[in-house]
């Protein structure tokens, strides 16, 4: 359980940063974009907002899991 809470708590680390990142992103692209070659703000918002996505979904389905299965 102790790892899930863990795995949890760096899904929550992660979707935060790319949050940040897309909003820093939104500002200047070539903030979030730096590796690339082309850089325009819909790319930034196709990677760091699918990432932001996914990052909050998993952290909010581990809760669930954990509150289901656990009641943390």
């Amino acid at each position: 359980m102790g790892l899930l809470v863990a795995l949890k708590f760096v899904f929550l680390i992660f979707a935060v940063l790319s949050g940040f990142t897309l909003l820093a992103g939104l500002y200047r692209p070539w903030w979030a974009l730096w590796f690339m070659d082309y850089m325009n703000r819909l790319l930034v918002i196709k990677i760091y907002g699918v990432a932001v996505l996914i990052f909050a979904g998993l952290y909010f389905g581990l809760s669930e899991i954990l509150r289901i299965f656990f009641e943390i």
